[in-house]
């Protein structure tokens, strides 16, 4: 997971798979203040959820871990 959060841009499928676990514990997230990254993309608003999994999720792994069992 470390190896993961230090990926500058990670391959597509790595995006996929932390952007629905960011979505499934995004009540999680909220209770610890936090909010899902928001970035512009060609002028428009769009979500980051890598951006927020590193931030919010892979600093604790084992925290994560025992929220998807």
């Amino acid at each position: 997971m470390n190896e993961i959060k230090a990926l500058a841009n990670p391959p597509n499928v790595i995006r996929v798979v932390l952007g629905g676990i960011v979505i499934l514990l995004q009540d999680k997230i909220k209770q610890v203040g936090g909010q899902i990254v928001i970035k512009n993309v060609d002028g428009k608003k769009e979500e980051d959820y890598f951006e927020t999994a590193k931030k919010y999720l892979l600093n604790d792994v084992t925290t994560l871990m025992k929220s998807l069992t």
